[in-house]
């Protein structure tokens, strides 16, 4: 920063085209300036200015949030440019767990992890269905057989 002792009527200057004058002062807490400013330069006090800043601020997280939420909402629907990431993703999802290509990330990895494991699940799922079947057609051949002994030993007595 810049310290500038200065008596009334001195001025500096900002660049080429803004000239700070030294006006006069009141006391030790007061000191009046000009500034000679040209139209497209905004010369703005600096509580002015940081509430300007803050106001913009809020606006750029508005803008930022709005952005978010059209982003996901095209990724859902399966529009736009996230859309058909979402869709490429997909599609690359099916292609690792059809075995058509090799997993080539964590995500992948636990993808064909979590397929492995249902093809797994649905295969003991089969096989346990089968064997119930199994043993249910051998007791009802025995209560058959049972049902054909007791018929015999009746038709016998």
């Amino acid at each position: 920063m810049l310290y500038i002792t200065m008596h009334e009527g001195d001025y500096f200057m900002v660049g080429d085209n803004v000239k700070i004058v030294f006006d006069h002062s009141r006391g030790r807490n007061q000191v009046f300036i000009g500034v000679d400013a040209p139209r497209d330069v905004q010369v703005l006090r600096g509580e002015i200015y940081e509430n300007k800043v803050a106001e913009l601020a809020v606006k750029g997280d508005r803008k930022a949030q709005t952005a978010k939420k059209k982003i996901l909402a095209d990724y859902e629907t399966g529009t736009g440019r996230y859309g058909a990431q979402k869709a490429s993703q997909a599609e690359h999802a099916r292609q690792v767990l059809a075995g058509e290509i090799k997993p080539t990330n964590e995500h992948d990895r636990k993808l064909a992890a979590t397929a492995k494991t249902r093809q797994h699940a649905q295969e003991l799922s089969e096989k346990l269905i089968q064997t119930y079947d199994e043993q249910e057609s051998k007791y009802n051949m025995r209560k058959e057989s049972r049902a054909e002994r007791a018929k015999e030993v009746l038709a016998g007595n």
